[in-house]
């Protein structure tokens, strides 16, 4: 990341906001307001860490060795300038966009609310129980519902989905009878990340998320928990957190072990998101979000951003060894 970049971040900066992450942090590491500001805006400076990164990671208990193995916003930005182009990233931030460009790896019906007709939406439902709405564009989770069809009449349904704001409906996938049975209240998905150079596909990390809290979702901002996967064998090796930095061995909901837990099919996941990561060769660093039936491979989306953080807090790095080995061959 260039020092330039890093200084317009830094001058970028909600004053505001930041006192009060300041503020935040002095608290929660014992130091002062004074060192917190400087090292903060170091940080900033020389890593490309914004006052959110320097506090998840914790960048006040790190040497600065052990900072420069973290990949920080200011990284991870570089990474999509350097392999995803900006013309394209509104086929992943479109859902209906990114399921007809993907549509050999989706394996599941959908539908977008915004111009179905009646017969469009009876011929949806035929035969189902249930359906998820996801608006077009949302992110983290945010107003994805999954929706009964039973007691329900066809016509208000319908209405009722017209009134929201556009988005997709899409098939309930039937979740493989192992991972359902860690939590089986969500499809509690597997991210993979994988960058694309020179026609070569390298999966760079990969966790499981895992729901909780009997939510439906899996995803960390809604309540959910992940766990780190050995990337060559998708084996969990650390116990899974959530955002709070919990951690849990057994699901607290299910008793059910989370370390060491292989992910089936691992080999065929890798191959699967490895063959999409082809399809649109001008975004070449992609968070890949893959659910697992019981006898297929269903990615759920893309992600063009893919999140640097989750891997990066301190209960998955005891070793307080961040990602930057596994990317650094990538910034060059």
């Amino acid at each position: 990341m260039s020092f330039v970049y890093a200084v317009k971040r830094v001058f970028k900066m909600d004053l505001s906001r930041v006192g009060k992450d300041i503020e935040r942090v002095s608290k929660k590491s014992g130091k002062s307001k004074a060192f917190v500001f400087f090292d903060m805006l170091w940080c900033g400076i020389r890593y490309g860490a914004g006052p959110l990164d320097y506090d998840l990671f914790e960048f006040y208990n790190l040497t600065s060795a052990q900072r420069k193995t973290y990949v920080t916003r200011g990284t991870n930005n570089a990474l999509v300038r350097k392999y995803n182009s900006k013309d394209m990233w509104h086929v992943f931030d479109n859902k209906n966009e990114f399921n007809c460009i993907f549509k050999d790896f989706i394996h599941r019906d959908w539908l977008v609310t915004g111009d179905m007709t009646k017969s469009d939406f009876e011929k949806f439902i035929s035969g189902k129980k249930e359906f998820i709405y996801k608006p077009i564009d949302g992110t983290c989770g945010r107003g994805i519902e999954k929706i009964s069809l039973e007691n329900t009449v066809a016509n208000e349904m319908f209405d009722m989905l017209k009134c929201k704001p556009v988005g997709i409906i899409e098939e309930v996938v039937i979740q493989n009878s192992l991972l359902s049975a860690v939590y089986p209240l969500a499809i509690n998905t597997i991210r993979v990340v994988t960058i694309l150079k020179d026609g070569d596909v390298t999966p760079v990390f990969a966790f499981w998320r895992i729901g909780n809290n009997g939510k439906f979702v899996d995803n960390l901002n809604s309540g959910g928990m992940a766990a780190m996967l050995d990337i060559k064998n998708g084996t969990v090796t650390l116990p899974a957190a959530d955002k709070k930095g919990v951690t849990y061995e057994y699901h607290p909901a299910t008793g059910k072990k989370i370390v060491g837990f292989k992910i089936p099919m691992w080999d065929e996941i890798i191959s699967t998101v490895c063959r999409a990561a082809k399809v649109l060769p001008q975004v070449g660093y992609v968070g890949w979000d893959v659910a697992l039936s019981e006898n297929s491979i269903q990615i759920i989306e893309g992600n063009c951003f893919p999140g640097h953080d989750i891997l990066q807090l301190p209960a998955y790095t005891p070793d307080k060894i961040g990602l930057m080995p596994r990317v650094k061959k990538f910034l060059r």
